[in-house]
């Protein structure tokens, strides 16, 4: 499977603006910037799903929105060079969804759900909780 994201200029040039990410049910050789707003049309079918094809393949995606509170970010290195490996230093787009992408029809991202979930649960795991809710909960298992 592959990712990738696209800015306003096709790649990851203007870094600090939202960018668009796309995960494709293929493989793609290739790891530069590439022009994908150039070659890469999704049409909007509806608020959450596109469709568009690529390498003459039709593809049908679906729009998934971050979690509440989740932030996702693409990286690159940043063109100043680092004397060091631990002094390099990483450019970073942000995006708040991500389109998942499948062959002919939207395509099922369990895994995608499955991470989703688990930062919903380990928010609530971890959260604080105030002395009254806690004897709440205790009186409601009663």
């Amino acid at each position: 499977m592959g990712a990738g994201a696209e800015g306003e200029a096709g790649a990851l040039e203007a870094l600090g603006a939202e960018v668009r990410v796309h995960h494709l049910p293929c493989r793609v050789k290739h790891t530069g910037p590439a022009r994908v707003s150039t070659y890469f049309h999704p049409a909007e079918r509806g608020d959450t799903e596109s469709e568009c094809t690529f390498r003459g393949r039709k593809l049908v995606g679906v729009r998934l929105p971050l979690p509440d509170g989740a932030r996702g970010f693409v990286l690159r290195p940043s063109a100043e060079p680092a004397e060091s490996p631990a002094e390099r230093r990483w450019d970073a787009a942000p995006f708040s969804a991500l389109t998942w992408w499948g062959a002919d029809f939207p395509a099922a991202p369990g895994a995608l759900h499955a991470a989703a979930a688990w930062l919903e649960t380990a928010a609530a795991v971890h959260d604080d909780v105030a002395p009254e809710q806690q004897h709440a909960g205790l009186c409601a298992q009663a």
